[in-house]
């Protein structure tokens, strides 16, 4: 769809369910992605059947046994996710990195479709930042605006050149648990600002907010606000 080829990856774990957004977001980037690739860690439903039947690429951390890499090992997941994105994109091609309850909206009146496309001709940027926007009600119309949540303040790069120059090589740094980032420690960073917005759905439903919380405390092993 695009110029150059981009590639939506996702590192995906259980999230079939017909409360979750999976099906949405999919939907979503097959507006404007080439392809899609998934590392599904050990999901116990049917997360690896919704994708493959929309035309998405699934590779299995660990064989649906129910032990992946939450808590304990993020980056050997964002390594092997970024080399099989990589590879599915070619050295012309582009990455978008997304969660499954990402849902990308325009903002300027112009379709994802034609934003990106015009941001993949760029001989300059490497990445593309795009902000986040936390929803907060189950219908969408409302977002957290407050001290502890900013990320619609702060754009972060979601769009990421799968060979920013030529023999480049990715590394990735020491740390393993949450949050270890979707791009490797050496990437060169030259970014841009997409005129677009994520839709964060995954804290729009209370009963999520509460399990991420619980979850995200279990992963930690102290205390965070919800």
């Amino acid at each position: 769809m695009t110029g150059n080829r981009l590639v939506a990856a996702f590192l995906l774990r259980n999230e079939a369910g017909e409360d979750r957004y999976l099906r949405r977001v999919l939907t979503n980037v097959r507006e404007f992605c080439d392809h899609i690739v998934v590392v599904d860690d050990g999901s116990t439903d049917d997360t690896a059947a919704v994708c493959l039947s929309f035309g998405a690429e699934v590779n299995t951390l660990t064989g649906g046994n129910g032990v992946g890499w939450w808590g304990s090992d993020e980056r050997s997941a964002r390594s092997l996710l970024w080399d099989l994105a990589a590879e599915a994109a070619g050295q012309d091609g582009w990455i978008y990195f997304a969660d499954g309850d990402h849902e990308m909206l325009p903002t300027a009146g112009i379709p994802p479709c034609s934003v990106v496309q015009q941001a993949m001709a760029s001989e300059v940027c490497t990445a593309w930042a795009v902000p986040l926007w936390d929803l907060w009600q189950p219908d969408g119309q409302g977002m957290r605006v407050d001290g502890f949540w900013q990320a619609h303040l702060h754009p972060r790069p979601w769009f990421f050149k799968a060979q920013p120059y030529l023999g480049w090589t990715p590394k990735w740094g020491d740390r393993k648990d949450l949050h270890t980032g979707h791009a490797p420690v050496n990437f060169p960073l030259v970014c841009g600002l997409l005129p677009a917005a994520i839709a964060h759905w995954g804290y729009a439903n209370p009963i999520h907010r509460d399990q991420k919380y619980a979850k995200y405390l279990a992963a930690k092993g102290a205390e965070c606000s919800p």
